[in-house]
């Protein structure tokens, strides 16, 4: 007799070793796990999970890889997007899906997802022999380990949050390299979400192992698929106990759809993703390859009735497998994530119509099951006969415990309802908490820069103010320098012409040369110093005259001494008119007069008896005298004037 079983690899999983992530778990404070539950969900939950290895590599024996989901006899069972966030107790509208599948997270980003510094994190990157990909990049179980417990010492809540979250990403969500944490789940964990990428990883596992007809280790998330089976899984005492020792095979093969749970209500009033983009069906992008699955078959899962048999169309099937380049499939998949497509609200009835029922039947019997039909079908509960009064009596009670039940329930939503708000409330306050300290992190900062500018201008101010008082002290000096020359001027210009050549012009040429001041060299000294070189180019101008007329005055003398020494005549000789500018008489002096040879006996000025010539004044030139202050940096004119008397 032909065999009806249907050939299948023979698969394995491998459990994770999750003994110490418990125990760095233990030690967190209930307000920390709170955090934790808020920030990376429910993951730490899937450290607890019993695993049933026996069970989870019978389900995959039940595998069909063209459908993407699991056929039983008379039933489909196919893993969803929903469930799974529903379980990790993640929200799909929270982050975007995973899209990173070849790319290397930057190490700038994983130290800000660490809450830790870059150098920190560079520091642990090693290379690691990977059987698939040949070497693998991260960081080492026991170095993250060692680095969680000195935060947990610490109870530094966010980076310990972080760092053991990562360590379930890479030894538990998305194992690789044994007690290593590779770049694949690194980007998983940046992304936020992990959903998509669990769900790709572990149709793709399947996949690749149907697909080459290789025994292997499936490698995906062991704990989360047996989380996801048992809640479907029976939940009466003769499955659960399996009184008659029947093995996994043969309890599987025995179910029916009636058997199934299929809906549970935490799933009531979410969005059912139907497709995506231009892709018929939704399509995966994971840690190793991309893939799709098919949402239509899960419908009674997600509780809406499944009718008929599903439109080909919607069935339409791609993968991408690890190491394959394909740049425009993956463009696509990321773009056709930005536009989603859900499923209109209906009615929900989570049933199987005739249609469907039949549909599936028929592949069973193309396709044929992995194992044999089970000769003897699984015990039913034994029927127990009570009296009625006895039943009324379990009826009332029941009643009551279902009263109770239901009040227990909406206290639990109100719970959960108030808890909730905490949480938010809590989360508001710990981000209002960390911009406060960081604004007032950033004040301190600026009133520091602040006083060492205030100190810098007070220096500053002191050296301009030592600078003004110099600058005042030099002008008052100046000042005074220049009123003593106006006084030795006027007394200059009192004394008479020999004193004013012998002793004035001197010490004009000796006056000393001051020092350049900056004082100078504002807009008011500027204006007084050129005051000063136009007053100086007069006295030279007015110098040059008087050598001119001296000169002049000289000539005469000479002329009149001459007429003097020579014989007298009959006609008196006649001496010209000196035009000339009379020196007016200094007070306490008389001017000066010249006698003319033969009147020794005198007589008066001017008088000329006889032809004879009088004595006249000696005319000298009426000379101001200004003693200017030169400017900083011009020196003084040197006037040498040869004077004769």
């Amino acid at each position: 007799m032909a065999s009806t079983r249907r050939h299948t690899p023979t698969l394995k999983v491998k459990k994770p070793q999750v003994e110490s992530l418990k125990g760095l778990s233990e030690g967190m404070t209930s307000i920390a796990k709170k955090n934790f539950e808020l920030d990376y969900g429910l993951i730490l939950n899937l450290l607890y999970v019993e695993i049933d290895d026996m069970a989870l590599t019978t389900l995959a024996h039940f595998y069909d890889p063209p459908l993407r989901c699991f056929t039983f006899q008379d039933f489909q069972l196919a893993p969803t997007l929903e469930e799974f966030a529903k379980i990790l107790g993640c929200n799909l509208e929270d982050h975007g899906p995973y899209v990173g599948l070849g790319e290397e997270p930057p190490m700038k980003e994983i130290a800000k997802a660490l809450h830790l510094t870059s150098a920190e994190v560079s520091s642990w990157l090693e290379d690691k022999k990977n059987d698939r990909k040949g070497v693998s990049k991260g960081f080492s179980k026991g170095v993250l380990e060692t680095k969680a417990q000195a935060l947990l010492e610490k109870k530094d809540w966010k980076p310990f949050n972080a760092v053991l979250a990562l360590l379930v990403y890479g030894l538990v969500l998305f194992p690789d390299v044994e007690n290593f944490v590779d770049f694949s789940a690194i980007g998983a964990f940046i992304a936020g979400n992990p959903v998509s990428a669990l769900l790709s990883d572990l149709y793709y596992s399947l996949h690749i192992k149907y697909e080459g007809r290789r025994k292997g280790i499936l490698f995906c998330c062991v704990p989360l698929l047996q989380e996801w089976l048992t809640s479907h899984l029976p939940r009466k005492d003769f499955f659960v106990s399996n009184p008659a020792g029947l093995k996994w095979h043969q309890r599987m093969m025995a179910l029916t759809e009636k058997d199934i749970f299929w809906y549970s209500r935490e799933l009531d009033g979410t969005e059912i993703l139907l497709s995506c983009g231009d892709f018929p069906n939704v399509p995966l992008m994971g840690t190793r390859g991309c893939i799709n699955y098919n949402p239509v078959l899960a419908f009674r899962q997600l509780g809406y009735p499944m009718e008929d048999e599903p439109d080909n169309s919607l069935l339409e099937e791609f993968i991408l497998k690890e190491g394959e380049e394909n740049p425009a499939l993956l463009r696509k998949i990321r773009r056709a994530w930005g536009q989603i497509h859900k499923k209109p609200w209906t009615k929900k009835n989570c049933i199987a119509k005739p249609l469907y029922t039949q549909w599936v039947r028929e592949r069973v019997e193309a396709n044929r099951l992995p194992f044999d039909m089970v000769v003897r079908p699984l015990s039913p509960e034994p029927i127990t006969m009570v009296p009625i009064e006895e039943a009324e009596e379990w009826e009332s009670k029941y009643l009551q415990v279902e009263g109770r039940r239901a009040r227990l329930e909406r206290d639990l939503k109100y719970q959960e309802g108030v808890l909730q708000e905490s949480q938010k409330s809590l989360r508001e306050s710990e981000d209002k908490r960390e911009k406060i300290g960081d604004g007032m992190l950033s004040a301190r900062e600026n009133l520091i820069a602040k006083d060492e500018e205030i100190e810098r201008l007070k220096q500053s101010y002191g050296k301009i103010k030592e600078f003004g008082q110099s600058a005042t002290a030099s002008q008052k000096k100046w000042r005074l320098r220049y009123l003593e020359q106006v006084e030795e001027t006027k007394k200059i210009r009192n004394n008479g012409i020999t004193k004013f050549v012998d002793r004035s012009l001197p010490k004009v040429a000796r006056l000393p040369r001051p020092k350049p001041t900056r004082a100078h060299n504002t807009r008011l000294r500027r204006k007084r110093m050129d005051a000063l070189e136009q007053e100086n180019a007069q006295l030279q101008e007015q110098v040059t005259t008087f050598r001119a007329e001296l000169d002049r005055v000289n000539a005469l003398v000479e002329a009149l001494v001459a007429a003097q020494n020579r014989p007298p005549t009959p006609q008196a000789p006649v001496i010209s008119e000196i035009v000339s500018t009379p020196i007016p008489a200094t007070h306490g002096s008389t001017p000066q007069q010249n006698m003319p040879e033969g009147y020794p006996w005198g007589m008066t000025l001017n008088f000329n008896g006889g032809g004879h010539p009088g004595a006249t004044e000696i005319p000298t030139p009426t000379i101001q005298h200004v003693i200017p202050l030169p400017r900083s940096g011009t020196p003084l004119p040197q006037i040498h004037v040869p004077v004769k008397i």
